[in-house]
């Protein structure tokens, strides 16, 4: 089975997936478990969405 999220960039694919904003309130409220949802549900695999977070400033209260 082949994802309909195949060759595409994380923008892409939170574009196609009419998630842009939702993503970008996630990152301006630093919230890790929203971040993590989202990149999910766009089929991002593991490892490159704990990547991302590992990359990701953290404040406190907010993360997972």
């Amino acid at each position: 089975m082949t994802s309909e999220y195949y060759g595409m960039s994380v923008n892409e694919r939170l574009f196609a997936a009419d998630l842009m904003d939702s993503f970008a309130e996630a990152c301006a409220a630093s919230n890790v478990a929203a971040l993590r949802h989202l990149l999910r549900s766009v089929e991002m695999p593991e490892a490159d969405i704990e990547a991302f977070i590992a990359g990701f400033p953290q404040t406190d209260g907010n993360s997972e």
